[in-house]
């Protein structure tokens, strides 16, 4: 009798290389490949009536009765993208639902799959358009509730690729690419997407300063109450300094929460990583499907660090409006010192009683034509 063992080649199937779960697409109208973030909520149940016997306690006798509710799915999908939705609300979809489950990322052909769901006469009963909360930061998500008559499940079992398989049998086309890549080019690749989430991490760090943004806060706050005249410019300044103080205390909320999910998702990234370069070189999907996580946590990294670095903008603007009301505040303290300064004394304040401010006249004037001292003698005719 033979027993499933690394010698016995007749039997593949093995346990070795199980099916994972986040590799999936979804095909709508044979037209539209649809990524989803879950899919949820989905059998296949019969209904039946139990008929108890007299005298018959071990059992009871069962008969198949018409169903009476709908089977359903649930598709959770990201908002924002697509051009158009390919399931709006009331819709009957004509042609089969393709749930494809793949053992790779990006190879959904039909027939090669690992698994394939088939559903048909799909109506779309409900759809739910996710949560908001303005305390928090992630993807909106809307939810699509399914209802199909018949579900159809086809396994494909040459997909799989065990270890104990020889050399000399051809792999099948869905571990192509698989088989393209070998364990340490796996390895390498990890490592390298960690690094781009250390860097994103340090930069996250460097980037946003707590105390810094405070300090601005305050001083923006105190410009805004330096400035105490009834100019229309200056109103219009304060009002501005008072919107950059409020988008200043929001962006630094938000900014703290992105900095601390940087350092969360930095901090999956390493542990998967670190586990991606623990196992043995001959688990090839096990290292692949851990390639997949360090990859995902890495992005989120590299997206935190964004949104950090986003604040910088709102700093240099809040600085360069700084400096706009310290000008206006010099220039109100120019204006009323120039207001509030005493004129300059005159002549008169300044000289005492009896002391003619100006040149007084002489008291004898001299004749405008004075006659000559000594007139000429005549002369002889």
């Amino acid at each position: 009798m033979a027993s499933i063992s690394d010698q016995n080649w007749l039997v593949w199937n093995q346990g070795k290389n199980p099916l994972v779960n986040f590799n999936f697409m979804l095909r709508v109208e044979m037209l539209y490949d649809l990524p989803c973030k879950g899919i949820r909520a989905f059998s296949r149940e019969l209904e039946y009536d139990f008929i108890q016997e007299g005298g018959l306690n071990d059992y009871v006798h069962m008969r198949r009765k018409p169903i009476t509710r709908p089977f359903t799915l649930e598709i959770d999908r990201y908002v924002g993208v697509d051009y158009m939705d390919p399931m709006p609300l009331g819709a009957d979809l004509a042609l089969p639902v393709l749930l494809f489950v793949s053992r790779n990322h990006d190879q959904f052909i039909p027939g090669v799959v690992a698994r394939t769901y088939v559903f048909t006469g799909c109506t779309v009963m409900k759809k739910t358009y996710g949560d908001l909360a303005g305390d928090q930061s992630g993807l909106l998500v809307e939810t699509t509730t399914l209802g199909y008559r018949e579900m159809l499940c086809v396994d494909i079992p040459w997909s799989e690729v065990g270890d104990n398989i020889p050399k000399n049998v051809t792999s099948p086309p869905t571990n192509s690419k698989t088989k393209e890549q070998s364990a340490s080019e796996l390895k390498e690749k990890s490592q390298n997407m960690y690094e781009r989430a250390k860097k994103a991490q340090d930069k996250a760090a460097d980037e946003y300063d707590d105390a810094e943004v405070t300090a601005l806060i305050n001083e923006l706050t105190a410009a805004k109450d330096s400035l105490i005249g009834k100019d229309p410019k200056v109103q219009e300044l304060k009002n501005r300094l008072q919107n950059r103080i409020t988008n200043l205390t929001l962006r630094q909320e938000s900014v703290s929460e992105a900095q601390a999910s940087c350092k969360k998702q930095h901090d999956l990234c390493k542990d998967a990583n670190d586990e991606v370069q623990g196992k043995v070189d001959t688990d090839v999907s096990g290292i692949e499907a851990g390639y997949e996580k360090v990859k995902k946590y890495a992005e989120q990294t590299e997206y935190h660090e964004r949104e950090v670095r986003e604040l910088e903008q709102y700093i240099s603007s809040a600085r360069s409006l700084l400096k706009e009301a310290e000008a206006a505040r010099i220039q109100e303290e120019q204006e009323e010192q120039e207001e509030t300064s005493p004129e300059a004394p005159s002549s008169e304040d300044i000289l005492p009683e009896g002391i003619p401010t100006e040149n007084p006249p002489p008291e004898n004037p001299p004749p405008e034509n004075p006659p000559p001292e000594n007139p000429p003698a005549p002369t002889e005719a």
